[in-house]
């Protein structure tokens, strides 16, 4: 699969909050930057709370930026769910619901 960027469409990052053992949030955003070798549409994690990292993920194809409608790839969200130390990927109970 080519990369998008590089044939000039546009790839949109959406930040989430990832839940997280209490005090192992340096070590869960390292772990989930390991595990983004594997998945290319992780672009960064970075501890952001106690108790929570912020991950921003490249948006799923056909995300609706105007209807706000930004889903994470499922991709994605397995590698970070299969993280050691991840307790959940925040949102409403049934998808994971962007920071912004």
């Amino acid at each position: 699969m080519e990369n998008a960027a590089a044939l000039g469409t546009p790839r949109y990052t959406v930040a989430y909050a990832v839940a997280t053992r209490a005090g192992s949030e340096r070590t869960v955003a390292e772990r989930i930057k390991k595990a983004a070798r594997k998945c290319g549409e992780i672009v960064s994690a970075i501890p952001f709370f106690p108790g929570y990292v912020r991950v921003e993920v490249v948006a799923s194809e056909g995300a609706e930026i105007k209807k706000v409608k930004l889903d994470m790839p499922k991709g994605a969200r397995a590698v970070i769910e299969l993280v050691p130390g991840v307790v959940k990927i925040c949102g409403n109970g049934r998808e994971a619901v962007p920071l912004e």
